[in-house]
């Protein structure tokens, strides 16, 4: 197969395994009167929990599923913007096609120009980093590769975040130093639940290597940034769709949700084994 043949269908299977878009909540009757951080999928018209969504892949068959996160903090005296992460991949068995990295993210534009926290920059379809420099980056704040250290420092961006100051999505300042809460934006984009769930390691360690085979057993990896501004009821929701297949996984994060000081935990469904 040449080149082109080999990046024209890369490409198409990037733009199929998790296509999203930015929605408002119209679509989703009584979303205002849902939790915050809920995650749904669309069935028959309507809308179900995704702690629903098992049986309905019971007969093996792949599917594309449309999936809708919603974002409700209605207390915050500002209107809550946020980035939703969305981490797919293939676990176990089905694992074969491992390599790289699949990231996605719109090109968005900032909401108002006199503001000048809000950073997007330009960023190309069918962009791809190695394991190893994903892994290294977001494990470890370590740049394994210059090119894709480059590639993944345009892929991130900058907002405004819940406490009316500038975040970068890949701010790897810890929540807390003294509360065992070692979590930050940069660590929720690990594809190590260890990570995302005690924040990251001492560079020191990567540089032996330690953690890097955690990313062998994952194919078909993909990371897709999806902002969200909330309205003056702080609602917003993010509707996006995935193709769920044998061994997949779908991860969300929501880094500007939070349960009292701290961030919240990250949600995920993997298909039956």
């Amino acid at each position: 197969m040449s080149i082109r043949k080999t990046l024209s269908v890369t490409f198409l299977i990037i733009v199929a395994s998790a296509t999203t878009v930015l929605a408002n909540c119209n679509q989703i009757d009584g979303a205002a009167s849902l939790a915050d951080g809920s995650w749904l999928f669309r069935k028959n018209g309507g809308w179900r929990p995704v702690s629903e969504l098992t049986p309905e892949v019971a007969d093996g068959r792949a599917r594309r599923v449309t999936f809708a996160y919603v974002a409700n903090e209605p207390g915050l005296k500002s209107a809550r913007r946020g980035i939703l992460l969305i981490k797919t991949g293939i676990e176990g068995p089905q694992a074969t096609n491992t390599g790289r990295v699949a990231l996605v993210r719109d090109n968005y534009e900032r909401l108002r120009d006199a503001e000048r926290c809000e950073s997007y920059p330009a960023f190309p379809s069918g962009k791809t980093v190695r394991i190893r420099s994903y892994d290294y980056y977001h494990d470890y704040s370590e740049v394994a590769d210059e090119t894709d250290g480059d590639t993944l420092k345009t892929f991130h961006v900058s907002y405004l975040a819940r406490n009316g100051g500038c975040k970068p999505s890949d701010d790897a300042t810890p929540d807390s130093y003294f509360a065992s809460r070692r979590r930050s934006n940069r660590s929720d984009f690990s594809f190590n639940p260890d990570v995302v769930r005690t924040g990251q390691s001492s560079r020191f360690w990567a540089q032996f290597g330690f953690g890097a085979a955690y990313a062998e057993p994952l194919a078909e990896r993909q990371v897709t940034i999806k902002r969200y501004v909330a309205d003056a009821a702080g609602l917003a929701c993010v509707v996006f769709d995935s193709v769920l297949k044998p061994g997949g996984f779908i991860r969300i994060n929501d880094l500007e949700r939070r349960f009292g000081l701290f961030r919240t935990e990250e949600q995920s469904w993997a298909w039956p084994r």
